[in-house]
């Protein structure tokens, strides 16, 4: 069986999308989303999961766009692994998810001037492929 790098997820962004523009044009878009885990036995709300995510190009430019803090977002990806080397001399990893699609899940709340169009609001190919990422954690 082949390996598969695959994930989706439901959540909330915790504050509003950073995006930075980089020289060569290509476009980042770095944000966390709250992922809901339920409750335990005893009925009470566990600590939700916080996923660092990033996209780049046009999905950057569009979570840049027409996302903001407190948005519920479904997302599609696949994981990444950065390697930072520790003042001790020991590597460390930090994960997170590659994001190439995403949908904007109704939230119930007024909605500002800001519209998203329908390819953002109903992506088409939302469950099919996707770029994987490079070593550099930039997809291809």
């Amino acid at each position: 069986m082949k390996d598969w790098n695959s994930v989706f997820l439901s959540g909330r962004l915790t504050r509003d999308p950073e995006t930075r523009t980089f020289d060569n044009g290509n476009t980042r878009a770095v944000f966390t989303l709250a992922v809901n885990r339920g409750k335990d036995k005893g009925g009470t709300e566990k600590t939700p999961y916080f996923i660092r995510c990033q996209a780049w190009r046009k999905t950057a430019e569009n979570i840049g766009r027409y996302c903001r803090k407190g948005r519920h977002l479904t997302i599609a990806g696949t994981i990444f692994a950065n390697r930072v080397a520790g003042d001790d001399g020991d590597d460390r990893y930090f994960y997170g998810v590659n994001v190439t699609e995403f949908r904007l899940a109704p939230d119930g709340r007024q909605r500002d001037s800001g519209e998203p169009p329908d390819e953002v609001k109903d992506t088409a190919k939302f469950f099919g492929g996707g770029a994987w990422p490079s070593g550099d954690g930039v997809p291809s």
